[in-house]
C-alpha cells in the first residue's frame, strides 16, 4: 500500500530528471523506460499489503466489546476501507532530498478517519429497525457492534478526509536509499515516521 505510492512518486521523479537532461525520447526508449518501472522499488509490495491488513485486522478487532467478528469479517470490513481510501485519499508529496543513491519526501495524506464515521447514526438506525426484538441487553449490544461493522462502510464515500495530528506540517518524512539502480524504502523499526504514516492510512489504528 504505502511502499505503492513511493513507487509511484519515484517513478515520477525519475521521469521528471529524464525529462530534464533528454526532452525527445524515441519509442523504443519510452517502452524500455516503462519496463524498467515495475522495478523501481525493490520492497516486497504483496508482503507490505499483507501486513498491513493484519495490523489493520488485528488492531480494529479490538475496539469490540460485545461481539466478537471473525477474521473474514474484519477483512471484508478492510478491504472495503481500503478500497474506499484509495478512491478518495488525497495524497501530496514533496521532495526534500533526492541524490544519487539517497532520497528523502514529505508524503502528506487526507484519508477516511474512522473517528469521523457517525456511529450515533448506525446505532440510532440500528435502534429503529430492531425495536422490541431482543430481551436481552447484552443480546442487542452484541448484535448492534455486529450492525455498525457490517453497516460503516456505507459511510466511507461520504465521511470527511481528514490528516493526522501527529503529522508534521509538511508531511511524513519518508527516507530510501538506492543501491544496483533499485530503491529500497527505509522500513525499520526506529521509523516512526513510516508507522505513523501507516496508521493513517488504516483510518487512525494499529501501529
Amino acid at each position: 500500500m504505502i511502499r505503492n505510492l513511493m513507487k509511484r512518486k519515484m517513478i515520477k521523479i525519475r521521469r521528471q530528471k529524464n525529462q530534464t537532461t533528454k526532452k525527445s525520447d524515441d519509442k523504443k526508449s519510452d517502452d524500455k523506460k516503462s519496463s524498467n518501472d515495475s522495478d523501481v522499488i525493490t520492497n516486497d509490495v504483496k508482503a507490505d499489503r499483507e501486513e498491513f491488513i493484519k495490523k489493520f485486522i488485528e488492531s480494529f478487532g479490538k475496539g469490540f466489546y460485545n461481539y466478537k467478528p471473525s477474521d473474514s469479517e474484519l477483512r471484508t470490513f478492510a478491504e472495503a476501507y481500503i478500497k474506499a481510501n484509495a478512491k478518495r485519499a488525497k495524497v501530496d508529496y514533496k521532495v526534500k532530498t533526492y541524490l544519487p543513491d539517497y532520497a528523502v519526501v514529505y508524503v502528506r495524506p487526507e484519508t477516511i478517519d474512522l473517528d469521523n464515521l457517525n456511529v450515533y447514526e448506525l446505532s440510532r438506525k440500528f435502534y429503529d429497525e430492531n425495536k422490541g426484538k431482543y430481551s436481552n441487553y447484552s443480546e442487542a449490544m452484541k448484535a448492534g457492534e455486529k450492525y455498525i461493522l457490517e453497516n460503516a462502510p456505507s459511510q466511507f464515500d461520504s465521511t470527511p478526509l481528514d490528516t493526522s495530528d501527529n503529522m508534521q506540517k509538511e508531511g511524513y518524512e519518508i527516507k530510501m536509499t538506492k543501491k544496483d539502480g533499485k530503491w529500497t524504502i527505509d522500513t525499520s523499526s526506529k521509523n516512526y515516521n513510516l508507522k505513523d504514516m501507516a496508521r493513517t492510512f488504516r483510518g487512525g489504528i494499529g501501529y
